[in-house]
């Protein structure tokens, strides 16, 4: 599988078709969010892609994938409002460190689902992204960036799967992607096996009492809705396989 290849350029595409999911559905988010929130989920979310879709249209973008990650996770950081941006700002970081490792040619062991609570390897990137050179990645190296993406959110969020939070459809869909990988999968297919279990997990959490964040305050009220977060975390993946999963 390993000549199956993403490269920058399909990387800056998936997040520009992020930023219009988010800016089409800022108001689904912000009913959702007021729910069982602040309801300033949509427009926090809508003002960080707004921003990330600045830095990818704009003269001088970043020119390789570890530097790309880095510059998506400050950008999130940044511009989103509450949780959600150290959230999908560790997301992007903790990727871009795996980015960094690969450029360097440093062993990314397996990572099994048991192991996505241990620390991060390798910890917060501090290189200069001049370092960096990755024009292009496997889906091997892909996965690994998202599964250490996955464990800078849980990490920064102390959060798992069944909490009511973006865990429960980001964890799911990097699993799916895992899976289909050592399945031998096309791109396309690990991308809608994503999108499918991500959307899976997004659903689930309207049946799910939330224990951390505002939701958490409500208590058994939060049960029957769907959570803000885990929402937008979805629209990450179906914007994943509207670009590879063709």
């Amino acid at each position: 599988m390993s000549e199956q290849e993403i490269s920058l350029e399909e990387l800056s595409q998936w997040l520009l078709l992020y930023a219009d999911y988010i800016s089409q559905r800022e108001g689904v988010l912000t009913e959702l969010d007021a729910a069982i929130g602040d309801a300033d989920h949509g427009i926090n979310m809508c003002r960080g892609t707004e921003q990330v879709r600045r830095v990818l249209t704009g003269p001088s973008g970043p020119t390789d994938i570890a530097t790309f990650l880095r510059t998506i996770a400050f950008t999130l950081i940044n511009s989103i409002g509450g949780a959600a941006g150290p959230l999908y700002g560790s997301f992007f970081l903790h990727a871009a460190n795996v980015a960094k490792q690969i450029t360097a040619n440093e062993a990314l062991p397996p990572v099994s689902a048991t192991e996505l609570n241990q620390p991060v390897i390798g910890g917060t990137v501090t290189t200069s992204p001049a370092a960096s050179g990755l024009q292009s990645a496997t889906i091997e190296q892909i996965v690994a960036m998202f599964v250490g993406g996955l464990k800078g959110v849980k990490q920064r969020g102390k959060a798992s799967m069944g909490e009511k939070t973006m865990i429960d459809a980001l964890e799911p869909a990097i699993l799916a992607m895992q899976d289909a990988t050592e399945n031998q999968m096309d791109i396309g297919t690990i991308f809608l096996s994503a999108e499918q279990a991500a959307h899976a997990g997004m659903e689930r959490t309207v049946e799910l009492v939330a224990t951390k964040g505002r939701a958490s305050y409500l208590g058994e009220r939060s049960r029957g809705h769907q959570d803000p977060g885990a929402t937008s975390t979805y629209f990450l993946f179906e914007a994943a396989a509207k670009i590879w999963g063709k």
